[in-house]
């Protein structure tokens, strides 16, 4: 719980309802709205506050400070009354309405900071299996990719070198068909193979958005990309830049 105590009267000179936090003070309303009935230090308010971020009022404690003063809370007149955000607030016999809000949102300002919240701490080593994982794959492909070529320039050899042999004079001509069709089986085995494999950039493609969806912040409230960024890397960093939660290794 937070407290702020104010003494609320009427500003000298400008005549505005002047509330007042020890040595600081804030002024409320236009000038000269405030009529003579109405003291310097008129009444105390307590406003009590909730530890949370939002601040939210708890208790509100409205009391007279001179025997002489009048204050009134919903039409009833009052020494000291614990009262309500919404309750009607009026001083001195000329029944001055306070804007009870604005008081309470002006002594608000005057509340000592909130402690920063401690960042959450989440287990990084998890991802350093996701990184393997997806290196490793990247680097099957990759050689796959340089077998698949390498396979097509043995075909394009196969097949060339077998037209070719085909067509020397003097060959036996059963010798030579068979040349042939062993080339040509050759060529379609190796069209086959290669119209039946998924192409490299497609199989990359879908290795970078099933890592997409793993390599991320281990806050289940954040969820974002770590980026392809090495995890030796990555573990060096003490947390996330985007919900600045902190890594524990």
């Amino acid at each position: 719980m937070a407290k702020v105590e104010a003494v609320v009267g009427k500003e000298e000179g400008q005549h505005r309802l002047l509330v007042k936090i020890g040595s600081k003070a804030f002024a409320v309303g236009n000038p000269q709205s405030v009529p003579n009935t109405v003291s310097r230090t008129h009444c105390s308010l307590s406003v009590e506050y909730s530890d949370t971020q939002a601040r939210k009022v708890t208790k509100i404690k409205i009391q007279n400070l001179k025997s002489q003063n009048i204050t009134y809370v919903d039409g009833q007149e009052v020494e000291a009354k614990v009262i309500q955000e919404d309750s009607h607030v009026q001083l001195g016999s000329e029944r001055y309405s306070v804007d009870l809000k604005q008081v309470i949102d002006g002594m608000r300002k005057f509340l000592p900071a909130m402690p920063s919240p401690s960042a959450k701490e989440y287990l990084i080593a998890p991802l350093m299996k996701i990184w393997q994982e997806y290196d490793e794959e990247k680097l099957r492909i990759s050689d796959e990719a340089a077998r698949n070529a390498n396979r097509q320039r043995l075909q394009g050899i196969l097949s060339m070198s077998g037209m070719l042999i085909g067509f020397i004079p003097g060959i036996d001509q059963t010798i030579r068909i068979v040349i042939i069709a062993v080339a040509l089986l050759i060529a379609i085995y190796f069209f086959i193979k290669g119209s039946s494999d998924d192409t490299v950039q497609r199989k990359l493609h879908d290795l970078d958005e099933e890592f997409r969806k793993r390599y991320v912040c281990p806050n289940p409230e954040c969820r974002h990309f770590m980026g392809n960024i090495p995890y030796d890397v990555l573990s060096q960093n003490n947390g996330c830049s985007h919900c600045k939660c902190k890594y524990k290794k």
